[in-house]
């Protein structure tokens, strides 16, 4: 998810699928006036927001909310998700500037095209307007493909030899 869809997320846009009685989270994503679109939430993850709502113990309509004095049950600010990801980064031992809570939409991208996944379906997954935003991970694969760095070492050989 993007922070933005974090931040707009409330209590009541989990629900469960009559269909395949796996459980989503109603979005409201970059760029849309509605919550028309879905997120899957693992039992695992259920497990922890039910546990985070528990603890909370109030009747706040948004999922995630501000816990200080000034801003208490106010809705959390992509800001205070940005910060808040950046600092369980720090606690697991990454602390570079450009490695963001966005990124961990890049690492998601990356580790699924690695599992095989089509391009297709990860625009689906990521909910990409364009197939060309998605195009960009194609490059894994190219870049695993490659050898280029192969035949430019065989060229400067060839070179040497002669």
């Amino acid at each position: 998810m993007r922070t933005i869809e974090a931040s707009r997320a409330d209590r009541n846009d989990i629900y469960k699928s009559t269909i395949n009685e796996k459980t989503y989270l109603s979005i409201q994503g970059k760029g849309r006036d509605e919550k028309d679109e879905s997120v899957l939430i693992s039992d695992y993850l259920l497990g922890l927001i039910n546990e985070y709502l528990e603890k909370r113990n109030d009747k706040f309509e948004p999922l995630f909310i501000e816990h200080s004095k000034n801003r208490n049950g106010g809705r959390l600010t992509t800001s205070t998700i940005s910060k808040a990801i950046k600092k369980l980064l720090k606690l697991i031992g990454i602390n570079q500037k450009e490695i963001t809570a966005h990124s961990l939409r890049h690492t998601f991208a990356t580790a699924a095209k690695e599992l095989g996944i089509s391009l297709e379906e990860l625009q689906a997954r990521l909910r990409h307007k364009s197939g060309d935003t998605t195009q960009r991970y194609n490059h894994y694969d190219e870049r695993e493909n490659s050898v280029v760095e192969l035949k430019v070492e065989e060229a400067i050989r060839n070179h040497v030899k002669k």
